[in-house]
């Protein structure tokens, strides 16, 4: 009984999760409509961005400026109502399908494929890891809207200044950089917490329904050290992640810094030089990086 959980380390190919996830266990109907929901909304934000460096540029008083720009903040409003809820109907049914048809998969499965792992772990594939692939697909749109929230920005400078835009793109690889290097840090830590997850709770479900047999051999005391010691392996991967993700944060914070003095300090000399005047160089400062 007194049997540790294992760490199944060995790699799997990506051929069959692909299929599982990109067949009929996806709406792709829902995940499209909500990614051209959000480039509208990227569209609609570029405008506010505009009207915004207006305003700040000191045309605080015209009453048809103003009231666009709270229109636009309504309408933002009601894109983010329609997004979250039409993503999170996609996501849930995503999980409830893919859910239903690993489980199908697991039940039918010839004994042999359990011979190669603990089964005990299987538990939290089917009810904990269903989780990191729908964040995984919101996640994946997400990327394809920002990156396109970038090209409509960077075309929105480039109208404006084109000096300002050629010296934003020699930061891009330095952004991809930050984005790559501490991103596959994170997947490795989030594979180690999602295993830990794993051992916890199949020891778990196994001791459970064996207590009988727990208590009849008197071996409560050793089930419970192995049970701590799943679950402070499991505190200590959780606790890497996190250490991993806030010591990304820095560089993210750094790249918006380093963007945004990019854009005050050659803004201001552009300004000075009269190639560029204050209403744009407030809109370009009010874009995020």
């Amino acid at each position: 009984m007194n049997k540790k959980p294992e760490t199944a380390s060995k790699k799997q190919p990506w051929g069959p999760f692909f299929k599982q996830v990109l067949g009929p266990n996806v709406p792709w109907a829902w995940y499209i409509i909500n990614l051209v929901i959000q480039m509208a909304m990227s569209n609609l934000f570029l405008g506010m961005y505009e009207l915004s460096g207006r305003i700040m540029a000191g045309e605080i008083f015209n009453n048809e400026l103003l009231f666009q720009y709270i229109g636009m903040n309504v309408l933002s409003l009601v894109f983010s109502l329609v997004i979250g809820y039409s993503g999170s109907l996609a996501n849930y049914w995503t999980e409830r399908k893919i859910q239903n048809r690993i489980w199908h998969k697991m039940v039918r499965m010839p004994m042999r494929d359990y011979d190669k792992e603990e089964p005990s772990t299987l538990l939290s594939r089917v009810i904990n890891d269903i989780g990191n692939v729908t964040y995984t697909m919101s996640y994946i749109f997400t990327v394809i809207t920002t990156a396109y929230s970038l090209f409509l920005m960077l075309g929105t400078i480039y109208q404006m200044n084109s000096f300002i835009t050629l010296a934003l793109l020699c930061v891009l690889p330095y952004i991809f950089a930050v984005m790559v290097i501490p991103g596959r840090f994170l997947y490795k830590a989030q594979a180690a917490v999602q295993q830990k997850m794993a051992n916890l709770s199949g020891y778990i479900a196994e001791r459970l329904s064996s207590i009988t047999l727990v208590k009849s051999s008197a071996n409560e005391e050793g089930d419970l050290a192995i049970g701590y010691e799943a679950a402070e392996e499991y505190y200590k991967a959780y606790i890497k992640y996190h250490l991993i993700d806030g010591a990304t944060q820095p560089f993210s914070y750094g790249t918006e810094g380093i963007v945004g003095a990019i854009v005050l300090i050659s803004g201001s000399i552009l300004v000075q030089q009269g190639k560029l005047d204050m209403a744009g160089l407030m809109t370009m400062f009010a874009m995020p990086a």
